[in-house]
């Protein structure tokens, strides 16, 4: 028998980062950017690495384009395309081409533009390079993201955000909101712009965010060393008092995010860009202290910095891109670990040669082994097929692959499903027939399946309510409730809510800026209530972890935002969520449904839906 490599590397005990002790207090407030080639002066090896990734964001001048849709060899801007929906690759522009709106894309020397109607706008940057490239023009002081996407994945176009462009009308495109010289500083939709919107995730510097007369919103550098994209400084601060004295103060000034305090500030230096949601005063879509306009430097903590607005599946799993931290503060790695595995226990920061900078490869789970060869006796490939019941071929097939299960991809970036959960869950079929989500199953092996003679498939990703979505799960769901058991039993689902009684009642305790819910050794059970008044029971429920039993611990505080896995004061549907609160000495339940969470002057108030 084949036995499994597994490389017992160091970071499972001395996380990498410790190769340098760089931390002993944070820049103070005076410190500035001194910028990443200043740090290769000692940290070259580091460097040299990080300097040659290709950027989140690039000046249109370094930019090497690969948008070649139609594999001709040439780019397509100096092609000349036009994108009208006649091709397969940018069958999304038809509705653009019917109102006479298709973007053109041209190359004249080293000016590249896209022209939409009569209106050329040139490209100053490009923002991606991994799953997508997105083109940024100049209009007035800031920049805006044309309404064009190439995906890189699949070599096709796509629209972007087509409604800041353009009018609509019940799908059809009605008009183009910048015709006769308006531009988005006349037509007041400045909040439309790159600084606005994406700025501080993607510049390293960024230290104050101002608007001019006109609204037009700037972002303030702390000096010309600041640099696009996500540098040195990014992450260990500005480094203008670490070099002034890294060899004679015992004090180094810089922040290893290695040892900061706990998992969640140090989870945060790489939260601060991997959430989704909306800075502290609703201003900007990334976070952002508004009230004392400042950015979340590294060493805080990004839930103080930012409304969680994640998108998210009704078990609390993302299917929004970016929303890796929100997801991982959801997993078992993290509640169970909170200080131990962090994000560089698995990634490399200043990047690696394997996919998605992983330290070591995940597809023949080297990466996964490293720890839970030891922790769950994976010691060789019988063991593996015992946890997994299916055979040992993870490089080819990605049979037994961890990452196949553990982190599927259901969330969504340029294609439908080209992101991995990391909520560490494998997600079971159970929870397509449940909540009308994807489960690991489907989206990483099995979208074709014959059923009782009958060939089915899912061809539609984006809707988990089709025939076929429900058959394949059902079959398949025989096979997980015989391998691994029920997470939500039969027997409780759409248990009316009149069968729970009254307790004890959940204790809320207020921070000044973060509100936390203190269970006292209880169990917190999810629940929602549908619109035909039936409630989805979670019978065994934590904070991101649905149908593992977990009893919380005496006085174990839990940040609002993670205990609810939606968004405060939206609904999502026609679906309201609610919470019990258990005993572990009874069988009763305190039942509440809230339709809204506010803080008013030091308390919360919660609006009960239920009668």
């Amino acid at each position: 028998m084949k036995k499994i490599s597994i490389i017992i590397s160091l970071f499972c005990v001395f996380p990498f980062w410790i190769c340098q002790d760089l931390y002993s207090g944070p820049p103070g407030e005076d410190a500035v950017y001194v910028g990443s080639e200043t740090c290769s002066g000692c940290h070259s090896d580091k460097y040299d690495i990080l300097k040659d990734r290709p950027g989140v964001i690039i000046p249109i001048a370094d930019a090497l384009l690969n948008n070649d849709a139609d594999e001709n060899g040439n780019t397509d801007f100096e092609d000349g395309l036009t994108l009208d929906g006649s091709h397969e690759f940018d069958s999304p522009f038809s509705i653009l081409e019917s109102a006479g709106y298709a973007p053109v894309l041209s190359k004249n020397g080293d000016n590249y533009t896209i022209t939409i109607g009569e209106n050329v706008y040139s490209i100053n940057f490009i923002l991606g390079n991994y799953w997508k490239l997105l083109f940024l023009t100049g209009i007035g002081n800031s920049d805006y993201i044309l309404p064009v996407q190439f995906n890189v994945k699949n070599n096709n176009y796509d629209l972007y955000n087509p409604g800041r462009w353009f009018d609509f009308d019940n799908g059809n495109v009605t008009g183009f909101k910048y015709e006769n010289g308006n531009t988005p500083v006349s037509k007041g939709n400045t909040g439309d712009s790159w600084q606005n919107l994406c700025m501080g995730c993607h510049v390293t510097g960024l230290t104050t965010m101002v608007q001019n007369e006109d609204n037009e919103w700037l972002g303030e550098l702390g000096n010309q060393l600041s640099e696009y994209g996500t540098k040195c400084e990014a992450c260990h601060g500005p480094g203008s008092e670490h070099t002034a004295g890294a060899f004679s103060q015992e004090d180094k000034k810089i922040v290893n995010p290695e040892n900061l305090e706990d998992s969640q500030l140090r989870i945060s230096v790489c939260g601060r860009c991997h959430v989704r949601g909306t800075s502290t005063g609703g201003v900007h879509e990334f976070p952002w202290d508004d009230e004392n306009n400042k950015p979340c430097m590294p060493g805080s903590d990004v839930d103080d910095f930012y409304l969680d607005d994640g998108l998210r599946w009704l078990d609390g799993t993302s299917y929004g891109n970016y929303q890796q931290c929100q997801d991982y503060k959801l997993s078992v790695m993290f509640n169970k670990s909170r200080t131990a595995i962090v994000c560089w226990n698995c990634h490399d920061p200043h990047g690696s040669e394997n996919k998605h900078d992983l330290l070591s490869t995940s597809d023949d789970n080297t990466i996964c082994l490293n720890c839970h060869a030891a922790i769950n006796n994976f010691f060789d490939n019988e063991d593996v097929i015992n946890h997994t019941k299916h055979p040992y071929d993870p490089e080819e097939s990605g049979l037994s692959r961890c990452t196949t299960c553990h982190l599927s991809k259901v969330a969504r970036s340029a294609l439908d499903y080209d992101i991995h959960s990391h909520t560490f869950e494998a997600i079971t079929p159970e929870r397509t027939l449940k909540l009308n989500m994807p489960n690991s199953c489907m989206v990483s092996c099995h979208k074709t399946l014959t059923v009782n003679e009958v060939l089915y498939t899912n061809d539609d990703l984006s809707d988990w309510t089709q025939e076929a979505d429900l058959k394949i799960a059902a079959y398949l769901d025989e096979y997980a409730q015989n391998w691994w058991g029920t997470i939500m039993p039969a027997s409780e689902i759409g248990t009316e809510k009149s069968d729970y009684k009254v307790s004890e009642q959940i204790m809320i305790e207020l921070g000044l800026s973060n509100p936390t819910v203190r269970l006292m050794k209880s169990k917190l059970l999810l629940l929602m209530l549908t619109p035909d008044g039936n409630l989805l029971f979670f019978p065994e429920w934590t904070p991101g972890f649905a149908g593992i039993q977990y009893t919380i611990p005496y006085s174990f505080e839990l940040p609002l935002t993670s205990l609810i896995p939606f968004v405060p004061s939206k609904k999502i549907g026609n679906y309201f969520i609610g919470f019990a609160v258990m005993h572990p000495d009874s069988n009763l339940a305190n039942l509440t449904f809230y339709s809204e969470f506010s803080v008013e002057s030091g308390s919360i108030s919660m609006f009960n839906l239920s009668p």
